[in-house]
């Protein structure tokens, strides 16, 4: 006789952490001096762009050759239509760390294949800002090319980029997010890893939402998770708040029953420290997605 018991099927979201990106203090940062701005490369840009690179104290990536080109998504609470123009001002900007490595260097950068500016550009490190008007701006995936008008001689590199920032307007003008962000990776027995947060910084998971699906959470410390969907990016409906606390020593377990077959944006957030405030440190040993399915136990008696 045939008999039907349940089982969970887990998806591992800190194995996909290389494709997670990183916000630091409500901004896109993309660091280019670690290995993880990988997840923001754009496709025939690897070659061009050697990232992981130390200036002393300070990492970038060496661009070699005219340029490179970066995907970077504004969704969640970065949706274009959160962050309309005010006081004839765009909503949101842009702010690139970078240096010649040539002299007389200049760069012009375009998004979405549209100019933004183009500037001239010294041997020292540099942190330029840029407004990106509504016109050019789009829910989901944006493309930033940077062209540089002087190539390195001899295989040498033209330029080097130290990060990529974007965020509101007011906030990258302000200056460089107030805390470096990140995270740290600790491998624990077996194959299990756990992530230490930094305070305020997000790490944002694209995954399919399964029909009945839940997505556990385990570790310590303050987290919030949000998630939203592409429709609601594109209308400019901000993020659902699942959850705003602490973990527990047994982990949280939430709903995703209601996102059933959609494309779902997964942000995993600590927050910013300072007097008074929660801890910001959280450690995950595990971050999952699962779903429960039907699994035929049948057998011959």
């Amino acid at each position: 006789m045939a008999r039907i018991v349940t089982a969970d099927l887990w998806q591992d979201l800190i194995a996909q952490r290389p494709g997670a990106l990183t916000l630091v203090d409500g901004r896109l940062v993309v660091e280019l001096g670690r290995v993880q701005a990988r997840a923001n490369l754009d496709l025939g840009t690897g070659a061009a762009l050697r990232l992981g690179e130390e200036f002393g104290e300070e990492r970038g990536a060496l661009v070699f050759g005219a340029g490179g080109t970066l995907t970077l998504p504004l969704d969640g609470k970065l949706a274009p239509k959160l962050h309309p123009d005010s006081d004839g001002q765009p909503g949101l900007a842009m702010a690139v760390t970078l240096r010649a490595m040539v002299p007389g260097q200049a760069v012009t950068a375009l998004w979405n294949e549209q100019p933004l500016a183009h500037l001239s550009i010294g041997e020292e490190w540099e942190r330029r800002t840029f407004s990106l008007p509504a016109a050019l701006v789009r829910a989901g995936e944006n493309r930033l090319r940077l062209h540089f008008s002087r190539l390195g001689r001899g295989g040498q590199p033209s330029a080097a980029i130290g990060r990529v920032e974007v965020g509101p307007r007011a906030a990258i003008v302000a200056g460089p997010a107030a805390q470096a962000g990140g995270y740290r990776v600790h491998a624990g027995e077996g194959d299990e890893v756990s992530l230490d947060l930094s305070q305020g910084t997000s790490l944002v998971f694209y995954a399919l939402a399964p029909r009945r699906g839940r997505l556990r959470v385990e570790g310590r410390g303050e987290v919030a998770v949000l998630v939203s969907t592409d429709a609601e990016h594109r209308e400019g409906r901000p993020p659902a708040l699942l959850l705003d606390g602490a973990l527990g020593p047994a982990g949280r377990d939430l709903d995703l029953s209601g996102y059933g077959g959609q494309p779902l944006r997964i942000e995993v957030r600590t927050p910013a420290g300072g007097e008074g405030r929660r801890c910001g440190c959280c450690s995950w040993s595990r971050v999952a997605r699962g779903r429960s399915i039907a699994a035929n136990a049948s057998r011959a008696t």
